[in-house]
């Protein structure tokens, strides 16, 4: 299961070369990608289309995500803090990622160094509730030993050749 955003839909650009993936998304760039990739079964929930990032949100998509167990759910979020947890500036979209983490087994988070430590303004989950973090080697030290001590797995990669002078991707999905 795949969130809607930038960091996700890049992560969606390299999953599409696998054979034998199943993806389920709330989010039109992500499915109108994948689409195009014969070997992923592709399953879109549908609802009220955001003008915003092109990600749909409300009841429909909520019960449809939680419908689905699976193994993995890579989650983007606006701000993650030790203190705050994960945060987004939109109450729908907020409600759409707390019933993504109901259906996985391991909840993956996959952000870009300039949202550890930020705070949006609504919560949809504490650090406890995530398995795993993968962000880039820009990130905050010190946030992400405090996230490891909080359970988290923090794995740090390299920032790729295609992330421009402000650190964001060329190819946007927001």
């Amino acid at each position: 299961m795949i969130d809607a955003g930038t960091t996700t839909g890049l992560f969606a650009h390299q999953i599409a070369e696998l054979s034998n993936v199943t993806v389920i998304t709330h989010s039109l760039p992500i499915a109108a990608y994948l689409s195009d990739h014969s070997d992923v079964d592709l399953v879109v929930a549908g609802g009220k289309v955001s003008k915003t990032n092109l990600s749909m949100s409300g009841p429909f998509v909520e019960e449809a995500l939680t419908t689905y167990n699976v193994g993995q759910v890579f989650l983007g979020t606006s701000g993650l803090t030790p203190e705050q947890g994960l945060t987004t500036s939109d109450i729908h979209e907020a409600e759409v990622k707390k019933a993504m983490l109901r259906p996985g087994r391991e909840v993956i988070v996959l952000v870009d160094h300039t949202k550890i430590g930020r705070v949006a303004m609504v919560t949809f989950a504490q650090v406890t509730d995530i398995h795993r973090l993968i962000t880039s080697e820009l990130a905050d030290r010190e946030i992400l030993n405090r996230l490891a001590l909080c359970g988290v797995a923090v794995e740090v990669c390299a920032v790729p050749e295609e992330v421009d002078d402000e650190h964001h991707a060329r190819d946007s999905f927001d």
